[in-house]
C-alpha cells in the first residue's frame, strides 16, 4: 500500500455529508455516507438517519433532500435516495475479505459538520469478526453488531456511515461504532 491519505483522496469526491433533523425533539445530527451510483443511492448507518423527519445530503458541494429507501437495523445499515441527483461521483468498492491485520486504512467522515472539511483518520486493521453493543444516545436503543472489522483510528460521532478506505483507494468498510 502507498500513502493512505492519497488513497483516501480517491474516494473523497464520493463521500456524502448527511444532516438530519428530528422535529419532535428539536434535534439535529450529522453523519457520513458513501455514493453507490451516479443517480444518488447513498449507503450510511441506520443510526445516522433513524427517526429523522428531514434528511439533507451534500455531495461535492451540491445539497439534496433524501428519502430512506431501505435499512437493516440489526446490521446498522441504510440506503438513501437523493431526490433530483444525477451525475454524482461513485465510490470505488473493494474487497474487505482481502484486508490483513496491521494494514493501514483511512476513515473519512463528517465529524466536524457539513460546513467544515471532511476528516481523514488514519489507522490500522486490528481484528476481524468482532462483536460490539452499540447504543444510540438519542433514543437509548441498543443493538448487538456482529462480524465487524475492527480498526484503530480516532473516529468520533459524525464519522458514522463514512467509508473505511484501503491503501488501494477502495472502500472496504463503513465506520459504525
Amino acid at each position: 500500500p502507498g500513502d493512505p491519505l492519497a488513497a483516501a483522496g480517491l474516494v473523497e469526491p464520493a463521500v456524502a455529508r448527511i444532516d438530519t433533523e428530528v422535529h419532535y425533539q428539536n434535534a439535529v445530527g450529522t453523519g457520513t455516507g458513501i455514493v453507490l451510483d451516479p443517480g444518488g443511492q447513498v449507503l450510511t448507518n441506520f443510526h445516522v438517519v433513524a427517526g429523522a423527519d428531514r434528511i439533507t445530503v451534500s455531495v461535492v458541494g451540491r445539497a439534496f433532500p433524501a428519502d430512506l429507501v431501505g435499512y437493516d437495523r440489526r446490521r446498522d445499515i441504510a440506503v438513501l435516495r437523493l431526490i433530483g441527483a444525477g451525475g454524482l461521483p461513485v465510490a470505488p468498492i473493494g474487497d474487505s475479505a482481502a484486508l490483513m491485520e496491521g494494514e493501514p486504512v483511512v476513515a473519512i467522515g463528517n465529524a466536524q459538520g457539513s460546513n467544515a472539511p471532511l476528516t481523514r483518520e488514519v489507522g490500522t486493521v486490528t481484528g476481524f469478526g468482532r462483536t460490539v453493543t452499540a447504543e444510540d444516545t438519542l433514543t437509548g436503543s441498543k443493538d448487538e453488531l456482529t462480524g465487524l472489522i475492527e480498526f484503530a483510528a480516532p473516529v468520533i460521532a459524525g464519522d458514522s456511515g463514512g467509508p473505511v478506505v484501503s491503501g488501494a483507494g477502495q472502500v472496504v468498510g463503513v465506520t459504525t461504532a
